[in-house]
């Protein structure tokens, strides 16, 4: 290589540095969600966009019921809201008996379609009491 090839060349790699920095202070720039707590609902845009059928309350889009992962934790969360800190049955949910018990089916049907093996003993519908195997 002649001395002037080698002088374009490293102008060449002295533009590509700085545009490679400029990037990484952009990266830097962007503020990313903690992993530690959920994202704010603003950050998940496709929530909205999946059908309400993923979901055991179609009206509150809570319980994703649409993969295995997901099914087990709207078990996990059923027993956390159903049962108080006490251990008794959450009585405050009462006047929402119908409401619960159709989440309530729609969770277990969905564990039954992914195969994940259950413990059923009905507390609220007789009543729940719902926990993994």
């Amino acid at each position: 290589m002649t001395e002037e090839e080698l002088k374009t060349e490293i102008e060449r790699l002295k533009k590509l540095i700085t545009a490679l920095q400029k990037r990484i202070s952009l990266i830097k720039r962007i503020r990313l969600p903690s992993i530690r707590r959920m994202p704010d609902k603003s950050l998940l845009p496709f929530s909205k966009t999946l059908p309400k059928s993923y979901f055991a309350d179609r009206e509150n889009r809570r319980f994703p019921i649409y993969d295995i992962p997901h099914v087990r934790y709207a078990l996990a969360q059923w027993n956390i809201l159903m049962i108080d800190s006490k251990g008794k049955l959450n009585t405050s949910l009462e006047s929402q008996r119908e409401k619960m018990r159709l989440i309530h089916d729609r969770i277990l049907k969905a564990a039954k379609k992914f195969d994940i093996k259950t413990r059923h003993v009905c507390e609220f519908c007789e009543p729940i009491k719902v926990m993994l195997v």
